[in-house]
């Protein structure tokens, strides 16, 4: 769940920061994305969710 919300929120990002309609930038980050794990102590779980910035230049 932490990784769905986390590529949900960079989506949104990308779309209200770049310009990128939602699912272009759910195609681009289903190739170039990042996932990060972070904590895993139960049940605090976290994720971040990421993608270079040379991907988004104009």
């Amino acid at each position: 769940d932490a990784t769905r919300i986390a590529y949900r929120e960079l989506i949104r990002w990308m779309e209200a920061d770049y310009g990128f309609n939602k699912w272009d930038a759910y195609m681009m980050l289903s190739q170039c994305g990042i996932v990060r794990l972070g904590n895993f102590v139960d049940p605090k779980y976290s994720v971040a969710a990421g993608i270079r910035k040379k991907f988004l230049a104009d």
